[in-house]
């Protein structure tokens, strides 16, 4: 048996490279958009996690569409994965077991859609 979360994020997903820009000091912070969009997928997980505890053994499936070839899917997972901590999972280090990625493309809709499921005995 498996219980599981699903919830889409709409919009283009966001690559690390333009999450941390660094400033005149030489240090690097989160962006203005990085901020928004990791509200935008807790908000979403919120949501979709409304009456249920955490997910202490997760099972993390994301599919990105992208809008075109050019963003590598390993610079968006940790954002994403970061923004569903203490919502979804109390701490990703600890309670993500498994984790599968799948990148798409559709030019007319860029978005993620994504499950959290844990198997229960």
């Amino acid at each position: 048996m498996t219980r599981f979360v699903e919830f889409t994020v709409y919009g283009k997903p966001l690559s690390m490279n333009h999450a941390y820009p660094t400033n005149r000091s030489g240090r690097r912070h989160l962006s203005a958009t990085a901020k928004a969009y990791k509200d935008n997928i807790g908000w979403e997980a919120k949501s979709a996690m409304r009456g249920q505890k955490y997910f202490t053994e997760a099972i993390i499936e994301i599919h990105f569409f992208f809008a075109d070839q050019r963003t590598d899917t390993n610079n968006c997972i940790k954002l994403v994965i970061d923004a569903m901590q203490k919502i979804v999972y109390p701490n990703d280090g600890k309670n993500i077991i498994e984790e599968h990625y799948y990148r798409h493309i559709d030019k007319l809709n860029p978005r993620m859609e994504i499950k959290v499921s844990q198997r229960i005995s």
